[in-house]
């Protein structure tokens, strides 16, 4: 069992890490791309009306480009938020890493969806919530949290229900106060007060309904569901039950500011996962989110743990990422 302890640490503290993941990234694109017929991937570039209509412009090949960008942007800014806030004790850049190898392996995710770009915006809205920790002018802070998050409702409606999230979590920073409920609360409405302006002005007062009527939109539950995102978040939600029983274990080991980060991200992840039981059809649209926010909880999770188990987990998870990417070669081929 002493290779799986070199490896395991080999693997998370390598600085060839990152380089051989971004390698293999953009070689799995490229496989993908040229495997997947437009018919296949058709439908993954669209979100609700207002987002349909703002990308429609957009040719295919362009798409993949755009979110090959979008997220090479998120796993570069993964790195600096990690520095920034400390969420591993340690200088790593396994949570990037594994946030790439997780988009490798999923196909349906390599062209520009409302999820993408939802995803940096909530990236930037996590930045903000977390300086206001303990912070004099907190209300400032959560404002610009909250503003980001209504950027990204404007993508993503539903993420409208993070707010909830994003209220017990400004509590637990001691950054929650009249003041700073009012200022999230101005700073979710600003977006729509753009929108609506634009909906004014252009004629399209439709514009600023569609967001509210997604929002509101349920669909009835269903198991006929296609079978590579059940996998691939079955994959995603063991990791994340091992990440979080690992917290409860060692989390006296953890700055109390640092606890209270994990926790938030611990909650947004298990709200996201709660979203896509309720409502499957939306897994795709919050999956970069989701890869984003559980990459640094795996990240914290393979840089930090120690232990023969944990060796052996390492491993099958690594494994488990080869075998999801065949799997899902397997079913592009299959649907041609």
């Amino acid at each position: 069992m002493e290779g799986g302890i070199r490896l395991q640490k080999m693997v998370a503290m390598s600085k060839l890490t990152l380089p051989v993941t971004m390698a293999m990234g953009v070689l799995s694109w490229v496989l993908f791309g040229q495997l997947m017929s437009e018919q296949t991937t058709a439908g993954t570039v669209m979100g609700y009306s207002l987002w349909a209509e703002a990308a429609a412009w957009m040719p295919l090949w362009l798409n993949r480009c755009a979110a090959l960008l979008v997220y090479a942007v998120l796993a570069y800014v993964l790195i600096g938020l990690n520095n920034t806030f400390g969420l591993i004790r340690i200088r790593a850049t396994v949570q990037t890493a594994f946030f790439l190898a997780a988009l490798s392996v999923c196909p349906s995710v390599h062209c520009l969806m409302a999820g993408d770009v939802a995803a940096v915006l909530m990236l930037a809205s996590l930045y903000h919530l977390m300086k206001s920790y303990r912070a004099q002018r907190a209300s400032g802070q959560v404002f610009k949290a909250f503003a980001a998050l209504g950027w990204a409702s404007l993508c993503v409606p539903q993420l409208t229900f993070m707010v909830l999230v994003y209220w017990v979590a400004a509590m637990s920073f001691q950054a929650f106060n009249l003041k700073s409920f009012f200022a999230s609360l101005l700073g979710w409405a600003m977006p729509y007060w753009f929108l609506g302006a634009a909906a004014y002005c252009s004629g399209h007062p439709d514009w600023l309904w569609a967001p509210l009527e997604e929002l509101v939109r349920f669909e009835p539950l269903s198991l006929q569901y296609p079978l590579w995102p059940m996998v691939t978040i079955a994959y995603l939600l063991v990791i994340f039950v091992v990440a979080w029983g690992h917290y409860l274990l060692r989390s006296h080991e953890e700055k109390t500011r640092t606890r209270a980060f994990l926790r938030m991200l611990l909650g947004a992840n298990l709200a996201l996962f709660v979203g896509m039981a309720l409502q499957p059809h939306l897994s795709l649209q919050l999956l970069p989110f989701l890869l984003t926010v559980h990459s640094i909880l795996s990240g914290h999770l393979f840089a930090l743990s120690q232990g023969r188990e944990m060796n052996i987990f390492f491993i099958v998870s690594l494994v488990g990422l080869f075998v999801l990417f065949a799997f899902n070669v397997w079913t592009v081929l299959y649907s041609l």
